[in-house]
């Protein structure tokens, strides 16, 4: 009596299959939400239809049955999956021995991207040494820290327009050498600051003035 109950119960799992596929995980706050896809069809893949699947997280009843859509599929979202964490998906057809399950590991959470800082302060400090002049640049963001590879367009009324860049530190020196009685015009523009810029004329000092 036994052996022909198994026969049936093996007949019966053979005239249904069950195949899992899941879709990308996606992240919600600090954990996942992954949905999983069952199709069930017949050993020749036709589909199943007017019966119900009921979901399984790790051997246990995830949710209620869901019915299977005239196409023999079923989504199910699931949700609140730790990052890093390791889950066996499951899905039991009703009335059936029929089932399916498959491990899978959730991802680890993304590095958090670092926040692009965004010039808000330009310094300049100017020293002179007789006819020698030297601008020391910081260009700083809302938190008062140095903006690395600021863009920097300097306007020299000798030499032209010149693009610079500060270096990590959001620091740049621009150096200038005035003739006796030279007038140069120092105009220096940060991208991303708005029309806000440092604008100074420079006058060369005679060799006997102080």
């Amino acid at each position: 009596m036994a052996k022909q109950q198994q026969q049936q119960t093996g007949q019966q799992q053979n005239l249904f299959v069950l195949a899992m596929e899941f879709l990308e995980p996606q992240l919600q706050n600090s954990s996942y939400i992954q949905r999983v896809m069952v199709l069930a069809m017949t050993p020749n893949n036709t589909p199943i239809y007017g019966k119900v699947i009921q979901f399984q997280l790790d051997g246990v009843d995830y949710g209620g049955p869901v019915s299977l859509s005239p196409q023999g599929r079923v989504m199910k979202e699931i949700v609140g999956l730790t990052a890093g964490k390791a889950y066996n998906f499951g899905a039991l057809l009703y009335g059936t021995s029929a089932s399916v399950s498959e491990p899978r590991l959730m991802p680890a959470l993304p590095q958090e991207k670092q926040k692009k800082k965004t010039p808000a302060e330009l310094v300049v400090d100017p020293a002179r040494v007789g006819n020698k002049i030297s601008l020391f640049l910081r260009v700083l963001d809302e938190e008062k820290e140095g903006v690395p590879l600021a863009k920097l367009t300097i306007v020299d009324s000798k030499k032209g327009i010149q693009i610079k860049k500060t270096d990590e530190r959001g620091e740049f020196e621009y150096k200038i050498a005035l003739e006796e009685d030279e007038e140069r015009e120092i105009q220096i523009v940060v991208a991303g600051y708005g029309d806000q810029s440092f604008r100074r004329t420079f006058r060369g000092r005679r060799l006997e003035e102080k």
